[in-house]
């Protein structure tokens, strides 16, 4: 009887579990990390993808494009949705290419090609040619797609592959999906502390 008490005392004490689901990994991890610093709490990132084999949560946060599909798969969390956007200066660079103009997109795991690219387009307007490559594994063609891209945008997972041929690059930015200011703020508001 006295551990029954017990478990129900540190029940409901217990902290409340934090989940960020993303469409691609890289993502999933800078999110989870970015909610860990907000929250004071351990918050786990998952992709979409892999949500099957995710912790159970009490509260999941993830892009709003992916809000309804995640509250299928997990309907007994609270699922609260956030703006998920490009980094200002990369949206900026790419807006000012010309649609006859390349840009190369370099990522660390395969699964950010489509997501970003897809951003990229929407958020900047470009329209021409972009040419996108995961480092993963390494590829001997970087070098040479750097030199004849007129912007080459990168994640933080790909900046070391990507470090030793940037000085041949016209111009080239960090990209990253992130959750601006007034949606931490709000996200800030409306989770436990």
């Amino acid at each position: 009887l006295f551990e029954e008490q017990l478990d129900l005392i540190t029940s409901d004490e217990e902290a409340p579990r934090f989940l960020f689901v993303a469409d691609f990994t890289e993502s999933a991890e800078a999110g989870a990390a970015l909610l860990e610093g907000l929250l004071g709490h351990e918050v786990d990132g998952v992709t979409l993808a892999r949500m099957d084999s995710a912790p159970a949560a009490d509260y999941v946060i993830t892009a709003l494009p992916l809000v309804r599909r995640v509250m299928e798969r997990m309907p007994r969390a609270d699922v609260l949705g956030v703006q998920v956007t490009l980094t200002p200066p990369a949206a900026d660079a790419a807006a000012r290419l010309f649609d006859h103009q390349t840009l190369l997109l370099v990522v660390r795991f395969p699964d950010a090609i489509g997501p970003l690219t897809r951003m990229i387009k929407a958020e900047s307007g470009f329209a021409g040619q972009i040419i996108a490559l995961a480092v993963e594994e390494g590829d001997t063609r970087l070098g040479g797609l750097v030199r004849q891209s007129d912007l080459v945008l990168y994640t933080p997972g790909a900046h070391r592959a990507a470090r030793p041929h940037l000085a041949a690059a016209g111009m080239h930015r960090v990209v990253e999906a992130i959750v601006p200011r007034p949606e931490v703020d709000r996200l800030r508001a409306e989770l436990p502390g």
